[in-house]
């Protein structure tokens, strides 16, 4: 599916040199797992995602969509600067907009300790 490569060419340069990035096919056909390493790191985050949103991204490209591809990107890196902070590795993405807050919460060192 060409979502695929475009969608991971263009993590891979968003994310920039220091990560790898790749995919690994579910038996759901509509998921896919998004495998991001960064060198010299141990942790090997996955995100879940859905091929209906890699579609909508690369041929549609409503702002929304954009918008939640950018915060995957920050989700990503913020994952990276505190792996710790998300013990099991893994993520649904784009999920719901209460998940994506959580987990922003989750990830986001400056949001980590405000109460809810």
């Amino acid at each position: 599916m060409a979502e695929y490569w475009s969608f991971l060419n263009r993590l891979r340069h968003d994310l920039g040199m220091s990560y790898t990035v790749a995919e690994e096919h579910r038996a759901d056909p509509r998921q896919i797992n998004v495998l991001v390493l960064r060198k010299r790191r141990d942790e090997i985050l996955t995100i879940v995602t859905d091929t209906r949103w890699l579609a909508l991204l690369v041929h549609e490209n409503p702002p929304a969509t954009r918008v939640e591809y950018k915060h995957l990107v920050t989700m990503v890196r913020n994952f990276f600067a505190n792996p710790e902070a998300l013990p099991d590795q893994s993520f649904p993405w784009p999920g719901t907009h209460e998940s994506r807050e959580e987990l922003r919460r989750i990830l986001n060192p400056r949001r980590r300790f405000q109460p809810l």
